[in-house]
């Protein structure tokens, strides 16, 4: 829907989002972001007690499955390396290495779970909730209730409403990799969704999301680059059904939400987006 140069577009999920207006342009300057404060010293993940450590894996470096002690979820684990990493290697996730060597653990822990449903999880700076300095990938299992309640648990409508959404926003694709797609979309400005081209688990779909996701991390580092001299603060999300990669999203933290954005929750108001999902895809492309 258009009205007086704003354009309001319903985002998977149902909630609205505007954008247009005087509001057209990307803004770089981002005063608030910080550094991300890394102490191995008072690290807990660094030395961590034994009844946390549920496997450890040694793919060229040790990395460690620890218990999430404090979740309300009835699954809940941490993928960890084994020490802590300075900043510039934490931002990137490691790179294409890396990250795939996470998915890996990932899947294979998927591939030995019986939940129908696990989501798997990283933030990257204060502002995206990174709360430990130290990286940590979340896998979880959301499911609150046994009987698949609607009301709690959502399903398989928010995966169509992504899919039907990228599908129709073929214009808002900012790449693709051998098994992955990613498309500007969602209730914050620069996010985007990452789909596969085909239901897929296993090493696929580590190489694949690996691939993508490095390259989505190192385009935004590259083009939102602040004022100050920070790459975004992101956070990456992946939902994982019935055991395959369904799909996922990756979402810097380029602006801050007001009092609108909350009450859009309610689907009183949109959220106002400080610029459109377009004007981000033009961003990212251009001189391309």
């Amino acid at each position: 829907m258009e009205e007086n140069n704003i354009v309001v577009t319903q985002q998977p999920g149902g909630i609205c989002t505007a954008a247009g207006g005087t509001r057209k342009t990307v803004k770089l300057s981002r005063p608030w972001q910080t550094r991300i404060k890394i102490n191995p010293e008072t690290c807990p993940f660094e030395k961590p007690e034994e009844q946390e450590i549920v496997k450890t894996y040694d793919f060229g470096g040790v990395w460690m499955r620890l218990k999430n002690l404090y979740t309300p979820f009835p699954y809940h684990e941490l993928i960890v390396p084994e020490t802590c990493w300075d900043e510039e290697r934490l931002r990137s996730l490691g790179g294409i290495v890396e990250l795939v060597t996470a998915l890996d653990i990932a899947v294979k822990v998927i591939e030995e779970r019986s939940e129908n449903k696990i989501i798997m999880g990283v933030h990257v700076g204060p502002l995206a909730g990174q709360n430990q300095g130290h990286l940590h990938y979340h896998l979880l299992s959301p499911d609150l209730a046994k009987d698949e309640s609607p009301l709690l648990l959502g399903g398989r409508a928010s995966e169509d409403e992504v899919h039907g959404y990228t599908q129709s926003n073929e214009h808002l694709t900012i790449l693709e990799s051998s098994g992955v797609k990613v498309v500007a979309g969602g209730h914050r400005v620069g996010q985007c969704f990452l789909v596969p081209k085909e239901p897929f688990a296993g090493i696929t779909a580590s190489g694949s999301l690996g691939e993508s996701l490095s390259r989505v991390i190192d385009l935004y580092a590259e083009r939102f680059r602040s004022t100050e001299g920070f790459a975004p603060d992101y956070m990456i999300g992946l939902m994982f059904r019935e055991k395959k990669f369904r799909y996922g999203f990756y979402l810097p933290i380029l602006n801050h939400w007001g009092t609108t954005e909350y009450f859009a929750l309610f689907g009183e108001e949109p959220v106002i987006l400080p610029w459109s999902h377009e004007v981000t895809v033009g961003h990212l492309q251009r001189n391309q």
